[in-house]
């Protein structure tokens, strides 16, 4: 058998660059080619013309064929012929968290909608905090304390001077409010109670019974006030709240006013911004009190509102 030997010149195979017909690579725009699939790239592009819900595209071949390449040179070629689609913003759902909600907005209108929302958080605490640190605040939340121990102090003191006039004397206790009844001004234990003639017993009984009442009584009428103080409390926070973000939420409500799902939101947001605002004023978090519901901490409410 004959040999012949090559020079190394005529170990590759050499291309004139000019007749490529591009400078660089970055000339080419014909994206990329699967060579010998005409076929596929006719199925590929046929299946993207197809606008009705339910069809898909599978594309099957060796790795590194180039098949998610071409795939998307395709997409992004027919993409530049349609319409520019909407924003999709997912937001927090007040009636069911695990279900987000979905708004529609025309294109970069929702990167806009989210940097508000996020401004929006991030000046909340410190508007709240201005406004629950004010002075006006602290003294309308002290007189309506004041007025609330006051009505207590006056309770306890008619209190005692209605069972002290009936004969008995009223204490408390880490169990509650009790009565015992006296004798020459000092309390009556069972011993000497016991040795009392059956008619004072009976009579202590029953007028026993009618400041066990009057103290029933006294107390349903101090829960009341309780209650209503409690109430008084809650308004003064929504107060305080609503005039320290209310100008953020109707300066959103005013940018968005078009969009009606965005407004609906706003309203929501606000509405669980006053139902939290005890939550939202704290400074630190509290530590958690054993087998004790947790409430929702101030940094998942306001993870709500982005």
């Amino acid at each position: 058998m004959s040999t012949h030997e090559l020079p190394t010149s005529a170990l590759r195979r050499r291309h004139d660059p000019a007749s490529l017909g591009f400078a660089t690579t970055n000339d080419i725009t014909d994206g990329h080619h699967l060579v010998g699939q005409e076929r596929a790239l006719r199925a590929i592009d046929f299946g993207l013309k197809i606008k009705a819900d339910g069809y898909n595209i599978y594309i099957a071949g060796e790795p590194g064929a180039g098949r998610r390449s071409v795939a998307m040179d395709n997409i992004k070629r027919m993409a530049e012929n349609e319409p520019v689609p909407d924003d999709i913003c997912y937001v927090h759902n007040f009636a069911g968290p695990d279900a987000p909600k979905a708004i529609k907005l025309p294109a970069g209108t929702g990167c806009r909608f989210r940097d508000d929302m996020k401004e929006l958080t991030d000046d909340l605490e410190g508007e709240l905090r201005k406004a629950f640190l004010a002075e006006d605040y602290e003294v309308r939340k002290r007189e309506i304390m004041e007025k609330i121990e006051s009505e207590r102090d006056s309770f306890s003191s008619e209190l005692h001077k209605k069972a002290d006039e009936k004969g008995f004397s009223v204490q408390q206790s880490p169990m509650g409010v009790f009565i015992v009844p006296l004798r020459d001004g000092n309390p009556l234990n069972e011993k000497e109670f016991d040795q009392l003639p059956e008619d004072q017993k009976s009579q202590i009984k029953e007028t026993q019974d009618e400041v066990q009442h009057m103290i029933s009584e006294e107390s349903r009428r101090l829960e009341t006030i309780r209650r209503d103080t409690k109430e008084k409390l809650r308004e003064l926070d929504w107060n305080f709240a609503l005039g320290a973000v209310g100008h953020i939420i109707e300066g959103l409500r005013a940018k968005y006013k078009d969009f009606d799902a965005i407004v609906e939101h706003l309203d929501q947001v606000r509405k669980d911004i006053l139902e939290n605002t005890d939550a939202l004023k704290k400074e630190n978090e509290q530590s958690p009190v054993p087998f004790q519901q947790k409430a929702p901490s101030k940094d998942s409410i306001l993870k709500r509102y982005q």
